[in-house]
């Protein structure tokens, strides 16, 4: 389960842990964003 919350127009913020990041208006990840993340094993 992921415990995310949306904190304004693309800031999303971890209910468990408190890190605050950025993402989609209304999705914590895009697309786009995916293409530049490391490809995990």
């Amino acid at each position: 389960i992921v415990l995310l919350k949306r904190v304004s127009v693309g800031i999303w913020q971890c209910k468990k842990c408190k890190t605050i990041f950025t993402g989609g208006a209304y999705t914590p990840r895009t697309t786009l964003g995916r293409s530049f993340m490391p490809e995990e094993k």
